[in-house]
């Protein structure tokens, strides 16, 4: 399907439901269609599995299988999952909680990595075991004291790291994802990670942010990052950035507090969620020890103080709202107010909302990103009961959102989408793994204690961070040893002395591994990759560093290919970036970034059963609305008598209409059931098609339809909303269905939320 196609039919939410009129291993045959299962934001991930889901009522139906993951060639697609380890998952249950607990269990020693799935495949019920790798059990205490939450930590930045842009990129929503990634980088504290974190922060440290989209969001969280990543290296060069977007926050923060989307904010108004992201980018700066706009940090602690104790900080400047957490901006709120470190009853509400919002972590505008990337964060100030309660009973749900490769992503609930899967694990791993770093205490947001770098750090301290920024390391270790084997400074500064002295380790260790890495880059016939890292190194040390001298001469030899490996990201970025979200209002811009490329040869699609869409077209129709029928002398089919989708039966006595139909519903009636049954022939010459697809368009909610060709079901339908003419590729079985001469094409419409129904079907077919 194209991308225009998706994007003709995005209002449509097409969901299965069972159905009255066929046998269930009948419909085991027949395609299960939504638009939701070509919709990355309808997708769940099914942990470490590889496969993907959609969620209806108590079953997942799998809608993709990575080729080299742990489900392939185990689960297909059209799979439905029943249920796992021997459990089946309970009518009006949420089937991925027990998914996700089986997934838990068969990742221990004990479970010997055996998953074990009870699977509804082409109407038969079947048993399939896929190999999970064993991770180990969650401690008591998790992710604190926990090899497997370590193992999660160090797997997240893996994968990040192996997707990252050479210049430090992550191609998602201009370069957010950047700085979610760099913050779990940096959180790692291993020296092994902090080129990836270095090199997010210049490509950050170089962008324009008021150029940008919602720019507020980019310059907020970009503002966070550089903020953590000085206070965690001492690296100054990404302070002159830091400082302009101090400026650009507090010159665009409105008259009460907060932040909109934008700045100049126009008419839409504010919006707490990025404002308390802005809010946190000043607090973090000022650390720093920059010129942050006093007055700015004051009505925003004055703004969001208010809220605390009072429920659920609001979209706006509004009322408080009732409710828990609310998607991440109570967590944020503790989290900054924890910065702040002079109002400690703040952090105490704001995190006892959070701690107590286990159940309602999935509900969120524009889906729960938030409340899982903040989450954790905040909880953990609401005393430990509180913090392990809200943990262990999400347990579930973070096993569920790994995936095979090492990713985390955020979940749509099965019955609500959520807007931060769309650019797949790279974009949400960062904020999703972030809490696994609780336990090391590498970042102020995770709750380490001020280091050297910030504000404080004079006296005896000062000509220590001197010695480091001036790479003296061998006076830095004599005299930092000196100092905390004396009696000079107190405890909490002897402290910041074995941080600068663990820094610098960690800083020597990178610039080696860096090196090494730009060898192997050039050896991989990845010169340009090895470029960008020397040119971090460069900005870092200076171009005369004598380190940098045998890097410099390799990379040199290498031009050509480094200018390239250059063209070839830039294009590539240009092309994920507006084939994302924003592939209608950049469509040209595609266009100019395919340049001349020829089109791709389109499959050639007859034409077997019109719909009424251009033509009205002719149909059988009997209709069904509470307990009225049209017309009055039929009874409808029941559940047994499933000859009436076949060629052959007498629909004489049906009403003849032509289409698209609509059903308005029996207000007097007891029953706000509506359905509607058509029947219509067609003549084929020739049947000799190895694809078919139905042309459907609906307009009702909780709307159920089942299709049949010449008796056999094909597809299973379910609308919400929308008229545009969907395309539905049915699966290869259902071509022998069709023969040379009479076909019927069988249609069951059924809602019964009392509003009525609309339908319209047609039929194309593909030769080889």
């Amino acid at each position: 399907m194209t991308r225009s196609s998706h994007a003709s039919i995005a209002s449509l939410a097409l969901l299965l439901v069972c159905t009255l009129g066929t046998t269930e291993s009948a419909l085991g045959q027949a395609v299960v269609w939504s638009t939701w299962t070509d919709h990355p934001k309808r997708h769940t991930t099914l942990g470490p599995t590889g496969a993907r889901g959609w969620v209806r009522d108590n079953r997942i139906f799998v809608v993709d299988v990575a080729p080299d993951s742990p489900a392939a060639d185990r689960i297909k697609l059209h799979d439905a999952i029943l249920g796992a380890n021997g459990l089946k998952c309970a009518e009006d249950a949420d089937p991925r909680r027990l998914l996700g607990k089986a997934i838990t269990e068969s990742e221990t020693a004990q479970g010997k990595g055996r998953l074990s799935l009870m699977v509804r495949r082409d109407g038969k019920d079947v048993t399939v075991d896929v190999q999970l790798r064993v991770m180990g059990s969650y401690s008591d205490t998790w992710p604190y004291e926990c090899k497997k939450s370590r193992k999660i930590l160090h797997e997240a930045s893996a994968y990040l790291a192996a997707r990252q842009y050479p210049n430090g990129y992550f191609p998602a929503e201009v370069g957010i994802s950047t700085s979610w990634a760099g913050l779990l980088f940096l959180a790692t504290g291993e020296s092994q990670y902090l080129d990836n974190a270095r090199r997010a922060a210049y490509w950050l440290a170089e962008q324009s942010y008021p150029d940008m989209i919602l720019h507020n969001w980019p310059a907020g969280y970009a503002g966070v990052f550089l903020a953590e990543y000085y206070l965690a290296t001492g690296d100054r060069s990404v302070l002159p950035k830091l400082q302009s977007l101090c400026d650009f926050l507090a010159k665009g923060q409105m008259g009460f507090g907060s932040w909109a989307h934008n700045s100049p904010f126009g008419g839409y108004g504010a919006v707490n969620q990025v404002g308390l992201v802005c809010f946190m980018a000043l607090v973090l700066a000022d650390e720093c020890g920059l010129d942050v706009d006093q007055a700015a940090l004051k009505r925003s602690t004055d703004f969001f103080h208010k809220y605390a104790g009072k429920g659920w900080i609001p979209y706006g400047d509004h009322r408080p709202w009732r409710g828990l957490s609310g998607n991440g901006k109570n967590a944020l709120a503790a989290v900054v107010f924890d910065l702040l470190g002079e109002y400690p009853e703040d952090v105490r509400q704001f995190s006892l909302t959070v701690a107590a919002s286990y159940e309602h972590r999935e509900h969120g505008h524009t889906g729960s990103f938030f409340s899982f990337f903040w989450g954790p964060l905040a909880a953990v100030h609401a005393g430990e009961d509180r913090f392990r309660k809200f943990l262990d009973e999400q347990t579930w749900y973070y096993d569920l959102a790994r995936t095979h490769d090492g990713g985390l992503v955020n979940q749509p609930t099965g019955e609500t989408a959520t807007g931060y899967t769309w650019n797949g694990a790279v974009y949400t791993t960062g904020g999703m793994a972030l809490f696994y770093a609780l336990p090391l205490k590498t970042l102020r947001i995770l709750g380490a204690e001020k280091g050297p770098f910030d504000d404080n750090a004079v006296g005896e301290i000062a000509p220590l961070v001197k010695l480091y920024q001036q790479r003296e390391w061998d006076a830095l270790q004599t005299q930092s040893t000196e100092l905390i084997g004396g009696d000079r400074l107190s405890a909490k500064q002897k402290s910041q002395v074995k941080r600068l002295q663990s820094i610098a380790a960690t800083h020597r260790q990178s610039v080696a591994l860096t090196l090494r890495a730009i060898r192997a880059a050039v050896d991989d016939e990845d010169a340009y990759r090895g470029a960008e890292m020397l040119a971090c190194l460069e900005r870092l040390l200076g171009k005369n560093c004598p380190e940098l001298v045998d890097a410099r001469q390799l990379i040199d030899a290498y031009q050509s290919e480094v200018a390239y490996g250059r063209r070839y990201y830039k294009l590539w970025s240009d092309l994920v970036y507006c084939a994302g979200d924003f592939w209608l209002p950049y469509g040209k811009r595609a266009m100019r970034e395919v340049g001349t490329m020829g089109p791709l040869a389109p499959k050639p699609w007859h034409t077997l059963a019109e719909t009424s869409e251009e033509q009205k077209q002719d149909w059988r129709v009997l209709r069904v609305s509470g307990q009225v029928v049209q017309p009055e002398a039929v009874k409808p089919p029941t559940a047994a008598q499933t000859h009436w989708q076949q060629s052959g039966f007498d629909d004489s006595q049906w009403l003849q209409e032509t289409g698209p139909f609509q059903v308005r519903p029996n207000r007097n009636a007891p029953s706000k059931d509506t359905t509607i049954y058509l029947r219509r022939t067609f003549e084929i010459e020739n049947p000799d098609f190895d694809a078919l697809r139905l042309c459907f368009a609906a307009n009702s909610r909780r709307q159920i339809t089942d299709v049949y060709l010449n008796g056999v079901p094909v597809a299973q339908l379910y609308d919400s909303s929308g008229r545009v003419y969907a395309k539905v590729a049915l699966r290869p079985e259902a071509c022998p269905a069709l023969r040379r001469g009479t076909n019927c094409l069988a249609v069951r419409c059924h809602n019964d939320d009392g509003r009525g129904l609309a339908i319209d079907v047609g039929l194309q077919g593909a030769r080889p």
